[in-house]
């Protein structure tokens, strides 16, 4: 059901193995992944993200994989993933494999809708957005619940749902509620938005399906990203044991805002990393202003190339704390304030 996953030529091959000097503290069955969206120039709290998602993994002695989120095709553009390309190279962060792409992966996407279909926990839904927004009324930010409208109805389509179980999703988490080891946070799918989207009016495979889908087939076992998407990963571990494809652990991490709180996005053009990269700011800021909030090591950069900066980090490593992480200005990351 997973399929196969496919190369691509166009990113540059002296970043697809691990480095000789890079450490290895034992577990190579661990397997963390990068999956940038190139809809946009990434920014600082992309790069907050990656960069934790990278130590996390490497510091367990496991292998990192890349992977283009490229399934919005209508928003994705070759120049963002060149620009991506090289954010991630001047961060220093390599990745182990081809590089897959979601786009290339339809074949797997609509097998496992099948599958799904076939366990019957999925029903047709003729809903649309504003019809939903109309009757729930959420404030602002806050995601728009599922009635249960079309859940008995025996509707074909055109949109997919999936059914949510009464009892909770069990996620391990490594980050969100305890710092010194796992614990299980439990996530009530009834209470957060309940029955979600599989596949859309037109029937294209929902974010939440392609990636279970594509994070099992490539073997990942890490997931590191924002807090915010708490709910996103227990939606997509349900998909995971209905189709029998495993779990993952997760490191929900602080979210990174601007100084007035609001979270960063592409399309505020939020601290752009090609725009941090043309004022000249040096990589290794970045890296010190991402481990300042927390619990991580004491590293001295000074005169360390960037991967060696990496190799300080990793021996020594421990996830972040806190809600959120406010993204400081250039000037602050060229030592000007």
């Amino acid at each position: 059901m997973t399929g196969s996953v496919a190369g691509d030529q166009r990113a540059p091959t002296t970043l697809h193995t691990r480095a000789e000097e890079e450490p290895r503290s034992g577990d190579d069955d661990r397997v963390g992944r990068l999956a940038p969206s190139p809809t946009g120039p990434l920014h600082l709290g992309h790069a907050y993200a990656f960069l934790h998602a990278w130590w996390w993994t490497r510091s367990r002695g496991g292998r990192m994989r890349l992977r283009w989120d490229d399934g919005d095709r209508t928003r994705c553009r070759p120049e963002f993933e060149d620009q991506a390309l090289a954010d991630l190279e001047w961060l220093g962060l390599t990745w182990d494999g081809p590089v897959v792409r979601q786009s290339d992966r339809g074949d797997a996407h609509e097998a496992a809708l099948r599958e799904l279909s076939k366990l019957g926990v999925l029903f047709g839904c003729q809903c649309t957005r504003k019809n939903l927004v109309a009757q729930a009324a959420p404030h602002e930010g806050e995601e728009v619940s599922y009635p249960g409208t079309c859940s008995a109805l025996g509707l074909p389509g055109p949109a997919l749902r999936m059914r949510v179980p009464g009892s909770p999703v069990e996620v391990e988490e490594h980050c969100a509620r305890l710092q010194d080891g796992a614990a299980v946070t439990r996530i009530d799918l009834s209470a957060e938005g309940g029955p979600f989207l599989v596949a859309s009016r037109t029937g294209i495979p929902s974010y939440q399906l392609v990636t279970a889908v594509d994070d099992a087939a490539m073997g990942v076992t890490d997931v590191a990203r924002g807090r915010d998407l708490l709910t996103s990963l227990g939606r997509q571990q349900l998909i995971r044991q209905r189709l029998g494809l495993g779990s993952v652990a997760a490191a929900h991490l602080p979210l990174v805002v601007d100084a007035s709180g609001r979270r960063l996005a592409k399309r505020s053009r939020d601290l752009a990393l090609s725009s941090l990269r043309e004022a000249g700011v040096a990589p290794r800021a970045v890296l010190a202003w991402a481990l300042a909030d927390g619990p991580g090591p004491d590293c001295d950069f000074v005169g360390a190339s960037v991967s060696e900066a990496h190799r300080q980090v990793v021996v020594n490593y421990r996830l972040p704390t806190g809600r959120s992480r406010v993204a400081p200005s250039i000037d602050a990351l060229l030592g000007r304030s």
